[in-house]
């Protein structure tokens, strides 16, 4: 009697969008802001047109007070004929504003523990996240990779409550 005893496939360490562990996080609900599907679990996201109600895919200019978090992968999507997760415009999606989630990285990005996190806000693999600095192609998050990618290009990070500085209030006399 024949039997495999060698696999070549495994699995993967986590899935774009999920949780890395259940420590301390905060997911706000937003709509897809985007006119497309384009919207991904596992890519950072900034306000629409209507911020604290929608969020999009960051564009060039974006800034970090304009981040809006992490989209989660919530079970409730469907998958179409091809296996892919289409998120579709106008729906609810989850955000993750600060805890420990699994992103998606640019291609040929290899992060290590304790890197730092970026955002890409233009070019080749907006929404996705990278460890070094890009100019002005990249946002710096208050955030760190906590592990290094797995085999479908996601890696886990934390991300930090994002505290935006504001300018003080003038002083009336």
């Amino acid at each position: 009697m024949n039997m495999w005893t060698n696999y070549s496939q495994g699995m993967a360490a986590g899935t774009a969008g999920g949780f890395y562990d259940l420590s301390e996080h905060a997911v706000v609900s937003r709509l897809n802001g985007q006119a497309d599907t384009a919207l991904k679990p596992g890519m950072g996201v900034v306000q629409g047109d209507k911020p604290g109600s929608n969020v999009k895919i960051p564009a060039t200019g974006a800034t970090l007070e304009q981040f809006e978090g992490i989209v989660i992968n919530d079970v409730n999507r469907e998958m179409n004929m091809d296996g892919e997760l289409l998120i579709q415009p106008k729906t609810t999606v989850g955000v993750m504003q600060y805890g420990r989630i699994w992103v998606r990285i640019a291609v040929g990005v290899e992060p290590k523990y304790g890197d730092p996190v970026h955002l890409i806000i233009n070019g080749t693999g907006v929404g996705c996240f990278k460890a070094a600095a890009d100019g002005a192609n990249t946002l710096e998050l208050n955030a760190r990779f906590i592990g290094a990618k797995d085999s479908s290009n996601i890696a886990p990070i934390m991300l930090y409550n994002q505290m935006h500085k504001t300018a003080a209030p003038a002083k009336s006399e």
